[in-house]
């Protein structure tokens, strides 16, 4: 049963079919088959040929486990938080409202004071693909707000949203990779320099943040100050755009020479030379 589970889990000899596959895993499960149990366990948890069942996951790994599975123990581990929240869940009856309606409800929840449930509510609207609730969600994780707290998860919902046009989801990853709390993530940084190009003013001032510290991209000054100038232009307010427009270029100075100040002059006012409106302009000839 299990070697058959293979060969649909593979598509050798047979047209693949993952849900078949799982049929017959389950079948050697079952049984008392160590790596049926295993990969029925694996299934569950990530939703390969099944729907995703933390639960049921826990009761296959658990078995192929007590037989001395390190895989199955290793997996186990790691879905714990998973599978307690989905016993949670199940004890409490989450309506059967769509994304948005589960949001609000999760709102609701929280305003009464139900600080698990309102978490547990919020997360599946967000894995539902509620925008507004994987915002929340990643500020839940982030703050400990109804779960663990926990920075991995936080940073991963924030650039979901990020990417999903969140102005604040943007600002609050940034700060994270700022402050060493998340790590880089690539297409962040390509969400960043495409709103950069759109002239969406916190994007220009975080991508001139990670140009400044070196975060994602080669440490630039030139860019630095040409970002955090331009989220200034465009109307962008933080108390800290002088200083790091300062610190950027006292920074140029001290690892270039005073020498060197003629061509980060120059630099900029080719990089404004490329940018539409006046204020370019008029920066394109100050420098």
């Amino acid at each position: 049963a299990y070697n058959v589970g293979v060969f649909y889990n593979t598509g050798k000899g047979v047209r693949q079919d993952k849900a078949e596959a799982f049929r017959w895993f389950e079948k050697a499960a079952e049984k008392g088959h160590v790596l049926g149990q295993y990969v029925c366990g694996k299934a569950l948890a990530f939703g390969t040929g099944t729907e995703k069942d933390y639960i049921k996951a826990e009761f296959w790994l658990k078995k192929a486990a007590d037989q001395g599975d390190e895989e199955s123990a290793k997996l186990l581990r790691s879905i714990k938080g998973a599978v307690e929240e989905a016993k949670e869940a199940k004890e409490f009856d989450i309506p059967p409202y769509d994304e948005e309606e589960l949001f609000d409800y999760s709102e609701e929840l929280y305003r009464e004071g139900k600080i698990r449930e309102s978490f547990l509510c919020c997360k599946k609207a967000a894995h539902m693909d509620c925008k507004r609730a994987g915002y929340e969600l990643g500020r839940k994780f982030y703050s400990g707000d109804g779960t663990e707290k926990d920075l991995e998860q936080a940073a991963f919902w924030f650039l979901w949203s990020a990417k999903r046009n969140n102005i604040s989801a943007l600002i609050e990853l940034s700060e994270m990779i700022i402050k060493g709390e998340a790590k880089i993530y690539d297409s962040f940084i390509r969400t960043l320099e495409k709103g950069a190009k759109e002239d969406i003013p916190s994007a220009c001032y975080y991508l001139g943040l990670m140009y400044y510290y070196g975060k994602g991209v080669r440490k630039d000054y030139i860019k630095a100050y040409f970002y955090v100038e331009k989220s200034k232009l465009r109307g962008y307010m933080n108390k800290n755009i002088e200083s790091y427009l300062e610190k950027a270029r006292a920074e140029y100075e001290r690892v270039n020479g005073e020498d060197y100040m003629r061509h980060f002059y120059k630099m900029l006012s080719e990089m404004y030379k490329k940018e539409p409106g006046e204020k370019a302009y008029s920066k394109a000839m100050e420098y």
